[in-house]
């Protein structure tokens, strides 16, 4: 019984203490300091394209964008790329002129943005929520996908044809 009051007086002293607490000033100043840069309104992934095969990897491209005073993506070029990716340029600078981002309060600003791409290929037999795109602020995007199997040309084995099975017209 006396653990408990005390539990209790402790409990209620300790949500005093937390609820009368202001920010310090160095929080508020962090948070200030974020604000260059521009929310983001719209974000979409590329398609994840395989470049390996029947192992894990990851690749990673950086996009610069061009950022016009409403938000729209006027511009982007990839900067920066793994050597794995000789077709990510285009495919992640295609889909990084579909996001669009908060608008400048003054409506006379244009902004250049960097936006990371990787695509990450996980082990075979992942877990769902690891295979789930995954947005890190403030313009990153990771997409993932299983170890992918080479594709073959070659036909698929026959199947026996079971005679017998049926009515005859």
């Amino acid at each position: 019984m006396k653990y408990k009051i005390a539990s209790l007086f402790f409990m209620i002293v300790l949500a005093l203490a937390l609820s009368s607490t202001k920010p310090s000033r160095a929080i508020e100043q962090s948070v200030e300091t974020k604000s260059d840069q521009p929310a983001i309104r719209f974000a979409i992934a590329p398609i994840f394209i395989p470049w390996k095969f029947n192992d894990v990897g990851i690749g990673k491209a950086v996009v610069e964008v061009k950022v016009n005073a409403a938000g729209e993506v006027m511009a982007a070029k990839c900067v920066e790329g793994s050597p794995d990716f000789p077709w990510g340029d285009l495919s992640f600078a295609e889909t990084a002129k579909l996001w669009r981002f908060a608008p400048v309060a003054d409506g006379t600003q244009e902004r250049v943005l960097s936006i990371t791409f990787v695509q990450r290929i996980v082990p075979k037999g992942s877990p769902w929520r690891e295979l789930a795109p995954r947005y890190i602020a403030p313009y990153e995007m990771e997409i993932r996908h299983e170890v992918f199997e080479p594709y073959t040309n070659e036909d698929p084995p026959a199947v026996p044809v079971k005679k017998g099975r049926g009515k005859r017209p």
